[in-house]
């Protein structure tokens, strides 16, 4: 009978633990397309990041 209380309770330990790492995700992925994730008054004084740039003159080449 012990033994079956220790299985249950590591059972509802992990399904706590499943849901709390989902919520975690949904938060992050939120931040991320919200654009909490960085520090936008920085990265506007600092001017548009490498890739950025490249990409940006990509299509430039391919509209001129």
């Amino acid at each position: 009978m012990r033994h079956r209380t220790k299985d249950k309770s590591r059972e509802v330990t992990f399904e706590i633990n499943l849901k709390r790492a989902e919520r975690l995700r949904q938060s992050i992925l939120r931040s991320a397309f919200t654009g909490k994730l960085i520090d936008i008054s920085s990265t506007h004084s600092q001017g548009s990041p490498p890739l950025i740039n490249d990409v940006k003159r990509g299509k430039n080449k391919s509209d001129a």
